[in-house]
């Protein structure tokens, strides 16, 4: 069986821009796919039904960028059919902005929380996801 590196824990639905890569024949990972392809599904409706303008790379509306499958690269569309094998890559770009009510952290608290990281002896991937949070 194929060895997950990627869970949903590592997908924060508010706000899930990012790099994302997927072994689809890990079924923690396919069902990352399958989540952020969702995601991805609900903010092209959400965009359409509020008239906003498509920012998307090929004028489709879908929030996914540079998709590979096993490295070659390829456009993705809705009716495209979720592999059950092979390396899915792609940038997941979702126009989502803070509301406005939304504060900055101060510069003070920054710095603790860098430091606090910093010297974590938590694996990288657990420090992103603190940060995500």
């Amino acid at each position: 069986a194929a060895e997950s590196r990627l869970t949903l824990d590592f997908v924060v639905p508010e706000n899930p821009t990012g790099r994302y890569s997927m072994n689809l024949a890990a079924p923690a990972e396919r069902l990352v796919a399958e989540h952020l392809l969702l995601l991805n599904a609900w903010e092209v409706n959400l965009m359409k039904s509020r008239r906003m303008p498509d920012v998307s790379v090929t004028g489709n509306y879908q929030c996914l960028r540079n998709e590979t499958l096993d490295a070659y690269p390829f456009s993705y569309q809705p009716d495209w059919i979720l592999p059950t094998f092979g390396t899915l890559r792609f940038d997941l770009a979702v126009p989502k902005r803070p509301p406005k009510s939304t504060k900055a952290i101060s510069e003070a608290a920054w710095q603790d929380l860098t430091v606090a990281l910093q010297r974590s002896e938590l694996p990288a991937a657990l420090r992103v996801l603190c940060l995500r949070r």
